[in-house]
């Protein structure tokens, strides 16, 4: 929606690809909602050209789940920061980090965020073996998994299904909405570029 909302604002006819890069700029936010508890945060991080960016995901309401918190990049983590402050400023509190996936453009940040706000991270039990040492996961998830996350005046209650989705990475989660059939698809899907199924850590035949 924001992005639509930025190409007709245009006065020009931009192309949407750089649009979407430059989205923060455009509209001074750095997180856009998607639909009423489901905001998404564009994060710099250090994953693989021509990506810049990896998405991180605020679900909820009067709880708040953090999906893949992922730049380990100062100037990106307190740009999410901000994020969470203003959603604490609602009377909205972080209750948990999920993660998709070990790799480091989706959990450069992860640890971080966890000290600094006492937010215990959940994952799937592989890509807690694959962080050990690195990021403590503290629940495990499986698939089929129902996760739900409390809503308030502004945001419905979601519950989401996890979905075990190995290939790209041993460990992979997909977290899915039926509701609103909304896919938060970690790696599994790529807006620019494509997905890299590495022959030490993924399966192409599983992807």
């Amino acid at each position: 929606v924001a992005l639509l909302r930025a190409l007709a604002q245009s006065p020009e006819r931009p192309d949407p690809v750089q649009t979407a890069r430059a989205l923060d700029a455009i509209t001074g936010e750095r997180s856009h909602e998607l639909v009423p508890g489901v905001r998404v945060c564009m994060l710099r991080t250090p994953t693989l050209p021509p990506a810049t960016h990896t998405n991180c995901y605020l679900l909820g309401g009067a709880e708040l789940v953090l999906v893949d918190p992922a730049s380990p990049d100062a100037d990106e983590q307190a740009a999410l920061d901000g994020v969470l402050a203003e959603q604490f400023a609602r009377g909205r509190q972080l209750s948990e980090i999920w993660l998709t996936h070990h790799h480091v453009d989706h959990v450069g940040g992860a640890q971080r965020v966890a000290d600094r706000f006492g937010a215990p991270v959940a994952a799937h039990a592989l890509t807690a073996d694959k962080l050990a040492g690195t990021v403590r996961v503290t629940r495990t998830i499986r698939d089929g998994d129902e996760l739900v996350v409390a809503g308030d005046a502004h945001a419905p209650t979601r519950r989401f299904r996890a979905l075990y989705t190995p290939g790209h990475a041993p460990g992979h989660l997909c977290f899915f909405d039926p509701d609103q059939r909304l896919l938060i698809a970690g790696d599994m899907v790529a807006g620019v570029g494509t997905i890299l199924i590495e022959p030490d850590d993924g399966d192409m035949r599983l992807y």
